[in-house]
């Protein structure tokens, strides 16, 4: 507030609440790979106060399960990964993407990973940014494709 008794803008984009995003897999290796827009998006993005980004700990997992040493490549995704809020998976969570995968599994070949990220992104209010927007046919989710 100022000394006038007004809010200023600073103070009314400090009180704004913050929009959860939640990073798809295919996002973090775009950005590991040097892909310009993934870069770029990702850049902007962090540099927001009005966002605060999170990544399933199934990403985490996609993640490091395509190391192939503990050499630089580590580092990087270590440093990637430090500037989302990691989210575990939980019962609720568990059980949403159950439900995902009865819906979805037939008519979409819908994977379980998948399932649990969309199931995530609902759970903790998220919107989940994705460039394979495909993979998650969810009505009741916000999916967007940043770049």
């Amino acid at each position: 507030m100022t000394t006038s008794g007004r809010v200023s803008t600073s103070d009314v984009s400090r009180n704004r609440p913050r929009q959860i995003l939640l990073l798809d897999t295919c996002l973090l290796i775009d950005h590991l790979r040097g892909f310009d827009p993934a870069r770029l998006w990702l850049t902007t993005t962090v540099a927001r106060e009005d966002a605060q980004l999170a990544c399933s700990v199934i990403a985490v997992a996609e993640l490091m399960s395509g190391l192939k040493t503990d050499g630089p490549e580590r580092g990087a995704v270590e440093a990637l990964l430090s500037l989302t809020e990691p989210v575990p998976v939980d019962e609720a969570i568990a059980r949403h993407a159950a439900g995902y995968m009865r819906q979805w599994r037939q008519s979409h070949g819908l994977a379980m990973p998948d399932a649990l990220i969309a199931a995530t992104a609902k759970e903790i209010g998220a919107a989940l940014a994705t460039r394979d927007g495909g993979h998650f046919p969810m009505t009741d989710i916000e999916v967007f494709a940043p770049y």
